[in-house]
């Protein structure tokens, strides 16, 4: 009963996570050849959310295998005193990747955004890391 519910809760979103990021990429190469402009909004838009799956299935995965690990290692013979301390810090990494990288994502898809976030960087930091004057401001 318990590698039912192991599968469903961890392993079934990897599995259908995979299976739409492999459609998404299909459509993203069958997309990117038209010349239309409302398509490339849509491939843009596309894109990004290809990106989120991949950040989200890359964390759930290694969570699952991790997880799999700690919970079924004894039957396999897996001596988890060697890595437990790994496994721990694995466990709680991950989500803090999940959440740094999500709007890094969502900003750097963006032209405006991406514009604030350097003229933000610049002021804040004191530093020219990117000359926001060389910049064009993206149009709205």
């Amino acid at each position: 009963m318990a590698e039912i519910l192991f599968l469903a809760q961890y392993a079934l979103p990897c599995f259908i996570i995979f299976i739409s990021m492999l459609i998404q990429i299909y459509h993203v190469q069958k997309i990117k050849s038209t010349n239309n402009e409302h398509l490339q909004i849509a491939n843009q838009a596309s894109v990004t959310i290809l990106l989120i799956s991949l950040l989200f299935f890359i964390n759930n995965f290694t969570f699952t295998v991790i997880y799999g690990i700690e919970f079924y290692g004894h039957t396999l013979g897996i001596s988890l005193r060697d890595f437990k301390k790994m496994l721990m810090a694995m466990k709680f990494t991950l989500p803090l990747i999940n959440s740094a990288f999500f709007p890094t994502i969502i900003m750097l898809r963006s032209k405006h955004l991406k514009y604030e976030y350097i003229k933000l960087l610049t002021y804040v930091l004191k530093c020219p890391i990117a000359r926001t004057q060389n910049m064009e401001q993206p149009k709205s």
